[in-house]
């Protein structure tokens, strides 16, 4: 049934493509601007209609209108490219003052012409050497229809004859289907990849053709970046270098182990072992694939990398043992001493000191002193600080006392202990006194024997030297002097 209470004396509109659009080369599921310009002399405020074909009736699809226009005015409509809408298009108003129609604008004709490219994808974007991918071309959206993908390849390098792309295979899609691939094992040349599209609509095959893309076999030597510092070292987020770039490793799934992978890179870049690990959201540019490492790599490479659509969730911020250097531990007013006496009425002054080249001033670590197993005193202190701790006499705790480093306060990794200093309760100065008084006194009375027992022996010695014996028959005869009985003489030998 035709459109009922048209006016003929009402004006009608003027429908045509913004300059933008290329008539010649419309797209198949594209957005197209169209202007419909109404006449100053229409009875205003109007609803403004666009439809498919030159004469519409009541039930065709109004594919947009705009509402209550007050004045002369030109609309400008945004339609998707289907095929359904092939063919003229027209506008044109409707009073909602005096319910009156105008007439159909002139007719723009919507053509189909061409096709966007299909999508052709490396997963993981980053291929180790000896890895495994898969090269896969994609349709550009889910909602095409009749579609078959085919692809090709070529080795690399391109020798001077620009060799042609070989044919691997077609695939028709069947509903639901958005892709069709080929898998790749123990890489170790560089192919290049092309994928071509073609689909029916409308009695006719339209085609389009992917840019080409290359897997090429790499190490993917890992760091640890952060942007404030300014260098690779112990900590920052996790990238690998693909083609002299340096990109960010990207977390799509959950069923990833983090730590593993922590600790993958962290004994690739010489850093220890892994103290944290985090999920860092974000956009990531350019972001190659998600590792799954059993945490017994040498290098990350060796990790199978996953390819992911999604690859624009997370990535990893690491933290190595290596970041966590050993701090120093000194006593205020003591140069490099292991050990210290400090008495009950005093208090002591630890010092404990903390530098790494792995973290700026910017970034912050826990440093807390422990004395005899037991944590005396935690900061929280910037990164090249250091933190003091005085213990009075009520907390004292005499004995060994380290302190340590550690990045955070629940369940912590930690560093190792710093340097320990013993720290002493002298004894009592009377007790000392006595002592030493005591052992004085025992030097001087073992002199004393010693000395006397030394001059017996040398008097000795010398009356000995002054009388000679000589023995004849049962009676000694003596050289010198007449003893008064030689039984005395025995006595005094």
């Amino acid at each position: 049934m035709a459109l009922h209470n048209r006016v003929g004396s009402l004006p009608v509109p003027t429908l045509a493509f913004l300059s933008s659009v290329n008539e010649s080369d419309i797209k198949l599921f594209t957005m197209v601007n169209l202007s419909c310009t109404i006449p100053d002399e229409a009875p205003y405020p109007v609803t403004v209609f666009i439809y498919r074909g030159e004469a519409p009736s009541v039930t065709s699809e109004s594919w947009i209108m705009f509402n209550n226009l007050r004045q002369a005015d030109t609309i400008i409509f945004t339609l998707k490219v289907r095929p359904d809408r092939e063919g003229p298009i027209v506008c044109w108003y409707k009073s909602s003052r005096t319910s009156q129609t105008s007439g159909f604008s002139n007719s723009v004709n919507l053509v189909i012409s061409s096709l966007p490219s299909p999508i052709i994808a490396i997963y993981p974007p980053a291929v180790p050497v000896g890895g495994d991918y898969i090269a896969q071309c994609e349709i550009p959206r889910e909602d095409f229809t009749n579609v078959t993908l085919s692809m090709f390849y070529r080795p690399l390098p391109i020798g001077p004859q620009k060799e042609a792309f070989k044919y691997i295979g077609s695939l028709a899609l069947e509903q639901g289907n958005w892709a069709c691939s080929v898998n790749n094992t123990d890489a170790t040349t560089s192919t290049e990849f092309v994928c071509k599209m073609e689909v029916f609509i409308n009695g006719r095959a339209l085609h389009s053709t992917s840019s080409p893309v290359a897997a090429i076999p790499e190490e993917l030597p890992a760091r640890l970046y952060s942007s404030s510092r300014g260098t690779a070292a112990c900590s920052g987020y996790l990238s690998v270098r693909v083609s002299d770039e340096w990109r960010p490793i990207c977390f799509s799934t959950i069923d990833v182990s983090d730590k593993a992978v922590a600790n993958v890179t962290c004994r690739e870049v010489g850093c220890g072992h892994a103290l944290l690990w985090e999920r860092v959201s974000g956009v990531l540019p350019n972001a190659v694939g998600t590792p799954r490492c059993s945490g017994r790599e040498q290098k990350l490479a060796h990790c199978h990398m996953d390819g992911s659509r999604l690859c624009t969730q997370h990535t990893l911020h690491v933290m190595c043992s290596g970041a966590l250097p050993t701090p120093r531990l000194t006593v205020e007013g003591h140069v490099s001493v292991s050990s210290v006496y400090f008495g009950k009425e005093e208090s002591v002054i630890f010092i404990c000191s903390f530098n790494s080249s792995s973290l700026t001033y910017a970034d912050r670590v826990y440093l807390t002193l422990n004395c005899e197993g037991k944590d005396m005193d935690t900061h929280y202190i910037p990164a090249g600080g250091s933190m003091r701790t005085e213990l009075s006499k009520d907390k004292m705790k005499y004995g060994w006392c380290a302190c340590y480093a550690h990045p955070n306060l629940i369940h912590p990794p930690r560093t190792e202990n710093s340097n320990f200093i013993y720290i002493y309760d002298p004894p009592p100065a009377g007790p000392i006194v006595a002592a030493i008084i005591t052992t004085v006194a025992g030097v001087a009375i073992l002199m004393y024997v010693c000395v006397c027992r030394i001059s017996q022996k040398h008097v000795q010695g010398a009356a000995t030297q002054d009388l000679t014996v000589m023995q004849v028959g049962n009676n000694p005869i003596f050289a010198q002097g007449e003893p008064e009985s030689t039984e005395q003489n025995l006595q005094q030998v």
